[in-house]
């Protein structure tokens, strides 16, 4: 009879196993499987989200194409108006004027698609220009961004509340920073 319970537990603890294997290898399988479709579902939003963004942003391409063309016109018709005598600012308003209708044209042509194209070709060929020219752009959007942001400056808030600004806070640039122990009646101004 032990030789009956040995093998009844041998028999059920390979019976365990097997069916522990089999649990494992469905697990893995089903594991792999909701992976599989997870990353099918994120490639397709993010597809999604892209061609929304491409469609989005002709369009936006678009409309600032035909803001190109009204301005290159009126440009041309400014640079037309004084042809009598050509100048350097006539010159510059013919230039930008073909500029602004290339741009134009080159949106109408192949939307952002191709303008990012050729941006892309252009840094390729002129690195260093590329890098000054984001850099500008990079202090230009900075700049923007802080005084769009509602949050004064030290001049603003100096002048909003009528304080005067303590020593460093304009700045020696300024020509307005004094010592505290100065006046203003001491030089024969007033606030």
């Amino acid at each position: 009879m032990s030789t009956d319970v040995r093998g009844a537990v041998a028999e059920t603890t390979e019976v365990a196993r097997s069916e522990a294997t089999n649990l494992t290898q469905t697990a893995g399988t089903q594991t792999r499987e909701v992976l599989r479709e997870t990353t099918e579902q994120a490639r397709s939003a993010f597809g999604n989200v892209q061609e929304d963004l491409r469609a989005r942003a002709n369009e936006e391409a678009s409309k600032f194409a035909r803001s190109l063309h009204d301005a290159g016109r009126q440009m041309q018709a400014m640079a037309q108006s004084g042809a009598e005598q050509p100048t350097i600012a006539t010159n510059l308003m013919r230039e930008g004027a073909h500029a602004a209708e290339r741009l134009a044209s080159r949106l109408d042509e192949g939307g952002v698609d191709r303008v990012a194209a050729d941006i892309r070709s252009w840094a390729r060929r002129n690195p260093g220009g590329f890098l000054l020219g984001a850099g500008v752009v990079g202090f230009a959007m900075g700049r923007l961004a802080r005084n769009m942001s509602g949050h004064p400056s030290v001049e603003q808030r100096s002048f909003q509340s009528g304080s005067r600004p303590r020593d460093g806070e304009l700045g020696a640039a300024d020509g307005d920073a004094r010592r505290d122990d100065q006046h203003p009646a001491d030089d024969g101004e007033s606030w």
